[in-house]
């Protein structure tokens, strides 16, 4: 029934409500841009509160970080290492900063979100997948205005420039999770982030308690994804450029700086083109020359029946690899042996 005497009271309401609405979006919008741009990705948010509450702990430790994708996320646990001292005596904190699917690009903007919170690394490890020097996928979406500037010089791509706008229309819906996690983890609606103290993740591989019937699917997955990246293995000029800007801020800050990678099994290896082992030693050798940095290849250091898929360790290999790795990369560093 039409009321004409309520309805401008009502349509001042309306106004009022959407009005507070607008102002709220945009208030929320300005703080996560400018004060809480880590809003935007939760596992690098996660690892941060790590890595921040470890500093608070023990804030004379220096900190050693290995950071990477989901081969350091499934394959390197730091809180299975036993203590660990520099020459001079100092207990270091070993802290695992990997990110799902992270290449030369998201290693880039890792090193650059951690100098961003005060997070300062003494040592770096930067674990690289060879395929991601050809291709690199990066969820636009999870990058703050400032990883945007980060990473625009070496991403020429116009989705850099277009998709984040989209993503901020659905801003409170989008990023409500990674506000929540801050002032209200309890009322968070997204899946958890769960990691231990050092930023080691014990629920990244269960899948490997799926069912065996599944597997099939995931290794199409991953053949899907790789295969054809490592039979024409080439190294995409921007992606080289992410590499050296990476190693170039290390140098400029004084941090020590090493390359790796990580564990593959032989089926993976199986994938690689006639002449691409010999590119990849030569890129990586011509890489470490130019930055005096050691180089550590570790895709031997496993048996087949250590991983859960042709490049994901199970946790048992992780554990085991933990250890390997503790003692022929992390020891050689924070003692400066050379490599």
């Amino acid at each position: 029934m039409f009321l004409p005497s309520r309805s401008p009271s009502a349509r001042r309401e309306i106004f009022w409500s959407l009005g507070c609405f607008v102002l709220l979006f945009a208030a929320f919008l300005i703080a996560m841009e400018t004060r809480f741009p880590h809003w935007t990705d939760r596992e690098y948010a996660a690892r941060r509160d790590r890595v921040l509450n470890c500093q608070e702990e023990n804030p004379d430790r220096p900190i050693l970080a290995v950071i990477g994708g989901s081969r350091v996320g499934t394959g390197f646990v730091p809180e299975e290492l036993e203590p660990i001292y520099d020459k001079n005596g100092r207990q270091i904190t070993v802290v695992n900063f990997s990110r799902l699917g992270a290449g030369p690009r998201m290693n880039l903007l890792q090193l650059h979100r951690m100098l961003r919170d005060g997070i300062t690394p003494t040592w770096i490890v930067v674990e690289i997948v060879p395929a991601h020097l050809c291709s690199e996928i990066t969820v636009i979406a999870d990058l703050s205005l400032a990883d945007v500037d980060v990473l625009r010089p070496q991403w020429n791509d116009k989705r850099l420039r277009i998709n984040p706008a989209k993503a901020r229309l659905k801003g409170l819906f989008r990023y409500r999770n990674g506000f929540l996690d801050s002032v209200a983890p309890a009322f968070a609606t997204g899946p958890a982030i769960h990691l231990s103290q050092y930023g080691g993740n014990p629920r990244w591989l269960e899948s490997a308690s799926r069912a065996t019937a599944d597997k099939p699917d995931l290794l199409r997955e991953i053949r899907w994804q790789y295969q054809e990246r490592m039979a024409n293995w080439q190294v995409d000029p921007q992606l080289d450029g992410a590499m050296r800007e990476l190693l170039e801020v290390c140098k400029q800050r004084g941090i020590r700086a090493a390359i790796t990678l990580f564990p593959e099994s032989t089926e993976f290896h199986s994938w690689y083109g006639p002449s691409v082992e010999n590119d990849i030693q030569c890129y990586f050798a011509a890489l470490c020359d130019a930055y005096a940095l050691p180089f550590f290849d570790c895709r031997d250091w496993m048996e087949d029946k250590a991983f859960h898929d042709p490049h994901h360790l199970t946790p048992e290999g992780a554990k085991r690899f933990s250890e390997v790795f503790e003692k022929k990369v992390v020891q050689s560093l924070v003692r400066e042996e050379s490599k």
